[in-house]
């Protein structure tokens, strides 16, 4: 009664014990809620850590698919590249053999020719 009177505010608390002692089940109802608040926190924390790790791996494969994307371009850029070099170069190569084939021709007059002047 003397801390009562010196703390009034504690008169809830000593209640609450009193009433415990008379009821020790609602202290073990009390304790066992605890527990399970406890427990959904646990879980809680477990999965926001799941979930920001995942979040992480998420971002780290993104990285690495963008890294990816960007060496894609680089080769797409480079086949281009060549084919149009390769284009040309068939080009070039068509230009030769109608050069060589008038040559040929030519070439062919001019056997003709010399045939004729051995024969006369």
């Amino acid at each position: 009664m003397n801390l009562l009177t010196l703390y009034p505010e504690f008169g809830e608390l000593y209640k609450e014990i009193a009433e415990f002692r008379k009821n020790p089940k609602e202290l073990i109802y009390m304790y066992s809620e605890a527990l399970a608040i406890m427990d959904r926190n646990t879980i809680q924390l477990t999965l926001e850590a799941e979930l920001s790790e995942t979040k992480e791996q998420l971002a780290d494969t993104k990285e690495q698919l963008d890294n990816t994307k960007e060496q894609l371009d680089n080769t797409k850029e480079q086949l281009s590249d060549s084919q149009s070099l390769n284009a040309k170069q068939a080009a070039e190569l068509v230009e030769k053999d109608k050069l060589i084939a008038i040559k040929l021709a030519e070439l062919e007059e001019v056997k003709a020719e010399l045939a004729k002047v051995k024969s006369k």
